[in-house]
């Protein structure tokens, strides 16, 4: 755990940084990943994290979103590793 002194600068640098990161972990990425799977064809997720740069926390949840509301589902690979496919 890390302390710092409230009101200070290491504090609020601190916190920035922590805002920053979490702005970037809830982004909404749903539409930039849809395109992605469209243009590559039955990709797996090690694939879409390599060519979409989001991180792997990032681009799991917004492939769960996608599966929830049946916009792309996925077959399963070799070694059980899953291969998205847009079903629209």
């Amino acid at each position: 755990m890390i302390h710092f002194i409230p009101n200070t600068k290491k504090y609020d640098k601190f916190e920035n940084i922590l805002k920053g990161c979490k702005e970037y972990h809830q982004q909404d990425s749903r539409n930039t990943l849809l395109k992605t799977i469209r243009n590559n064809k039955f990709s797996t997720t090690k694939n879409l994290i390599k060519i979409s740069k989001l991180e792997k926390t990032t681009l799991s949840r917004n492939l769960r979103k996608l599966k929830e509301e049946k916009i792309v589902d996925y077959n399963r690979g070799i070694g059980n590793s899953k291969r998205w496919y847009a079903l629209i």
